[in-house]
């Protein structure tokens, strides 16, 4: 496990930073965050940024400049668990949600319409164990935890008015080692990754509850996949496997949520070049 989160550390954060083009005091000037920075995410709006460091365990946030992408710093970062290893906004932008690895629980913060800081809201919710993803479904109502330790997912509601959560039945069982989550475009499917036995589990997605449900067996999906991304139209999943490089395509059932792989896994030329390193931005 510590490895393994260990060699994302960094990537997350870098990848934001340069993606935006230029950053800090002056332009092309690089951000500093905290130590082990591991997931990044955007708000809807594209005016700020967010930032989980691991080894601080806290959260830095950013507004981003329209005009240059440049990122400057709001206010100092805020305090969450213990190893902060995922953060994801709801798609209106008004909460963020970070998941703690070895703290094994779930922090809500309310985000400042105007400035972009964060605030705590109410108290720390349980998860399993090392929570290493999280993921906010397209309607804003529900949250979905992916526990490597536990192997499941533990499942949330979202209170409109607060962002404060609550667990939604018992976390669901996704594998041996499960490390990442997509959620459908369309809000009806959920997609696991599980490193340990190289599937990915599709979950029928409750409208009314949230609750997840398994509609078929695990899909393979090469040596250990750890990143899965479902394009805006909701019509391909591609799946990132860190041992092998590759990228693995698979066309998605819009109506059944079933995945179908597309041709032969591609190659990742620079993972060849370093096949030990295969480091997953997700």
């Amino acid at each position: 496990m510590t490895d393994k989160f260990h060699r994302t550390a960094c990537v997350g954060a870098l990848a934001l930073l340069t993606a935006l083009g230029g950053c800090g005091g002056g332009a092309g000037d690089p951000v500093r965050p905290g130590s082990a920075s591991v997931s990044t995410a955007v708000a809807p709006s594209g005016r700020f940024a967010y930032v989980a460091n691991a080894n601080a365990g806290d959260v830095s946030a950013y507004a981003i400049d329209a005009a240059s992408g440049a990122l400057s710093a709001v206010g100092e970062p805020v305090a969450t668990g213990d190893t902060p290893s995922a953060i994801a906004l709801d798609p209106s932008g008004r909460f963020a949600y970070v998941a703690n690895l070895e703290s094994d629980d779930v922090l809500a913060y309310a985000i400042d319409a105007a400035s972009g800081s964060l605030t705590p809201v109410g108290t720390r919710v349980a998860a399993g164990r090392a929570p290493l993803a999280v993921a906010v479904d397209p309607s804003g109502r529900f949250v979905y935890v992916v526990n490597d330790r536990s192997g499941d997912v533990s499942v949330y509601r979202i209170d409109a008015q607060t962002g404060a959560l609550a667990a939604i039945g018992a976390p669901v069982a996704a594998g041996a080692a499960p490390e990442a989550i997509a959620i459908h475009p369309g809000g009806r499917f959920a997609y696991v990754t599980d490193v340990a036995s190289g599937t990915v589990s599709i979950f029928a997605i409750d409208a009314a509850t949230g609750a997840l449900s398994a509609t078929a067996a695990p899909v393979a999906a090469g040596v250990r996949p750890r990143s899965i991304t479902i394009d805006g139209s909701g019509a391909f999943a591609r799946v990132v496997n860190s041992t092998s490089g590759q990228t693995s395509v698979f066309t998605v059932d819009t109506a059944t949520g079933t995945l179908s792989a597309v041709g032969r896994p591609a190659a990742d030329a620079s993972a060849q070049r370093r096949p030990q390193r295969g480091v997953v931005v997700g």
